[in-house]
């Protein structure tokens, strides 16, 4: 969602909210062969837009594992 986003994000990532996930997806993706690695806190939201995004057709569909937390601790910066 746009409040925890802005609070901090991966650069280049592009907020597209769960709660209007579907109708927005596929005019920021239209390529269902883009490779897309979904990131949230702690990975629950990333793997329920996951499996939407597999039914929908995209193949190259990835959840950062431990989610911003992990991408953190490995040493990569967090942007706000």
């Amino acid at each position: 969602e746009e409040g925890p986003f802005s609070d901090g994000h991966l650069l280049f990532a592009i907020s597209v909210p769960l709660s209007r996930f579907e109708p927005r997806f596929a005019a920021v993706v239209p390529r269902r062969t883009t490779r897309i690695v979904l990131v949230d806190a702690d990975e629950t939201l990333a793997h329920r837009a996951a499996a939407k995004l597999q039914l929908a057709g995209y193949g190259a569909v990835s959840v950062l594992a431990g989610g911003q937390a992990s991408w953190a601790a490995a040493g990569y910066e967090i942007f706000s």
